[in-house]
């Protein structure tokens, strides 16, 4: 079935959006940073598309980046975006959000 059919049928769509410094996906860790601070942006866009193509609200079922690798920065900063833009994300159809474990660190 395709997306637009499901859509039809559908309460609402998900997405999700992880980053980490153990992403095999980048080959550079300032790569893997720019992920990792663009990842609300990102998934806002997603929200965007769908939201205008299929009219139908999205939820963040998996919303994660983590801290460990010495990324307690990078996570600090992305949960602060993602914060402060919650009006953008409800402008873009957003009805809910879970992200994974706040500290995820072995050393925590």
């Amino acid at each position: 079935i395709s997306l637009g059919r499901g859509a039809m049928h559908a309460d609402c769509a998900s997405t999700m959006k992880m980053a980490a410094s153990t992403d095999t996906t980048e080959w550079s860790d300032s790569r893997r940073e720019a992920k990792a601070r663009n990842a609300v942006s990102d998934a806002i866009r997603f929200s965007h598309f769908m939201r205008r193509n299929f009219m139908i609200p999205v939820r963040w079922d998996f919303f994660w980046v983590s801290e460990y690798g010495g990324w307690e920065d990078i996570q600090k900063d992305v949960m602060t975006d993602l914060c402060s833009r919650i009006s953008e994300l409800q402008d873009n159809g957003v009805i809910g959000i879970a992200w994974m474990a706040y500290q995820d660190s072995r050393d925590q």
